[in-house]
């Protein structure tokens, strides 16, 4: 889905969408009052949230905000991200608040291309197979060989 939205929204939207764990986290770091004007929203439980990408301006942001978003955005990659798929992310995130600031809409990109989609990997590399295989004929040689030294005596 293409975000038609400029400035501020689509750049907070770009991210609810393409990185909504990263949204989630700085959306619960912001408060109310820091973004001026954006107005509040009630969730499904009654209780007031901050629903940041789609009450917001569609104009440019100040560059004081820019700069607070994107240390958020930045603290909040670190909580998943590795080295590089943080600066993939930090590159990403300064071209896009680049053209917020213009009032352009964000580009439209597939962050999992840059490697920026968190996955946990389950199971074992084959390297890691291989030396518990060996480990373990290594352990039952050793007890074959125990077992049979142990009837000549």
């Amino acid at each position: 889905m293409v975000i038609r939205d400029r400035g501020l929204k689509g750049y907070l939207m770009f991210l609810k969408q393409k990185q909504p764990r990263i949204y989630l986290a700085i959306q619960a770091k912001l408060k109310p009052g820091m973004m001026a004007g954006l107005g509040e929203v009630t969730d499904y439980v009654g209780m007031p949230t901050l629903d940041i990408a789609t009450t917001a301006s569609s104009a440019a942001p100040s560059s004081s905000f820019a700069n607070s978003l994107k240390a958020l955005v930045n603290g909040a990659a670190q909580l998943y991200l590795t080295k590089a798929q943080l600066d993939a992310q930090k590159k990403i995130t300064n071209m896009q608040l680049q053209r917020a600031a213009q009032g352009l809409p964000p580009l439209d990109m597939n962050v999992d291309q840059y490697g920026l989609a968190p996955t946990a990997r389950v199971g074992l590399t084959s390297d890691t197979s291989k030396l518990l295989m060996y480990g373990a004929l290594g352990i039952g040689g050793l007890w074959l060989l125990t077992s049979f030294m142990g009837r000549r005596r």
